[in-house]
C-alpha cells in the first residue's frame, strides 16, 4: 500500500492534471482499494480519537489533575483548538464542500478532526518531545481514517493537518501569553 501511495505523489508531482482529478484519484485508493471489516471497525476507533469532545475531555483532565506543567499544556492545547475551530469553521462556511458518501452535505472541507488532531500532536510533541512521532503517526492514522470511512477527501485531511499543525506553532510562539491568561 505505501508503494502505491508513493506512486500517487509521484504521478501528482509529473502530472498536469487538476486538482480536483488527484484528489478523486486519491479518495478513491484509500477509501475503495483496501476495504475489510477488521479495517472498518478499527478505523471507526481510530477516527475517534480526533473527536474535539474526546480532546477536550484529555486536555480537562490535564488541567484538573495534572501539575503545573500539565496545565501549561492544556491551556496550550485549548488555545489551539480555539483557533483551528475558528479558522476550520470559517473555511467550511466559505467552500461548501460536499462529502464524498454524503453528497448531501457541505462541511467537508477542510477537516476539523484532522485539525484538531494536528493541533494536539504538535503540541504534545513540542511538549513531551521523547514520543513525538507517536503523536505524529497517531495524528497520520486519523487523518487516513477520515478518508478511508469515506468523510473527507485527502485535500481536505491534508489542510485540516495544516491548520491545527499551524495554530499550534501559534500557541507553541505566544505561550507565554497564554500561561498568564487567567482563564481557571
Amino acid at each position: 500500500m505505501l508503494c502505491r501511495l508513493w506512486v500517487l505523489l509521484l504521478l501528482c508531482w509529473i502530472s498536469p492534471v487538476s486538482a480536483g482529478s488527484v484528489d478523486d484519484a486519491g479518495y478513491r485508493i484509500l477509501h475503495d482499494l483496501y476495504r475489510a471489516t477488521w479495517l472498518d471497525w478499527t478505523m471507526e476507533r481510530i477516527t475517534q480519537l480526533g473527536d474535539l469532545r474526546f480532546q477536550l475531555a484529555l486536555c480537562a483532565g490535564m488541567a484538573a489533575y495534572g501539575r503545573d506543567y500539565e496545565r501549561e499544556t492544556a491551556r496550550l492545547q485549548l488555545a489551539a483548538f480555539v483557533g483551528s475551530g475558528a479558522v476550520v469553521s470559517l473555511f467550511k462556511k466559505l467552500t461548501d464542500r460536499p462529502r464524498p458518501e454524503y453528497p448531501n452535505s457541505i462541511d467537508s472541507f477542510p477537516s476539523g478532526h484532522s485539525a484538531v488532531v494536528w493541533a494536539g500532536a504538535s503540541l504534545f510533541g513540542r511538549r513531551y518531545p521523547k514520543c513525538r512521532w507517536a503523536y505524529y503517526i497517531t495524528a497520520s492514522l486519523v487523518s487516513l481514517s477520515r478518508v478511508y470511512l469515506g468523510k473527507h477527501y485527502p485535500s481536505d485531511v491534508l489542510v485540516g493537518a495544516i491548520i491545527g499543525y499551524g495554530t499550534a506553532e501559534l500557541a507553541w510562539r505566544y505561550r507565554e501569553r497564554i500561561w498568564n491568561l487567567h482563564i481557571w
